[in-house]
C-alpha cells in the first residue's frame, strides 16, 4: 500500500476521529474547487497561497 492510500484508509476507518473526518471532507471540497471552472482568485485557500508566496518571493528579493 503506497503512502498516498494510507490516510484515506485510516481516514474511513474506525480509527478515524471526528477531526480527521472534518479534515478530508474540507480537503475533498478544495479539490471539488480547484478542478472546477471557478477563477482561482475566488477560492479562498488558493488566495492565500498565492498572496503567501508573493510575500515569500518579495522577501527573498530584499535579501538578495
Amino acid at each position: 500500500m503506497t503512502t498516498t492510500i494510507k490516510p484515506f484508509r485510516i481516514a474511513v476507518s474506525d480509527e478515524a476521529n471526528e477531526d480527521d473526518t472534518q479534515h478530508w471532507i474540507e480537503f475533498a471540497l478544495v479539490a471539488r474547487d480547484l478542478a472546477g471552472d471557478q477563477p482561482l482568485d475566488s477560492i479562498p485557500i488558493a488566495r492565500l497561497i498565492a498572496e503567501t508566496s508573493v510575500d515569500a518571493f518579495a522577501a527573498q528579493g530584499a535579501r538578495m
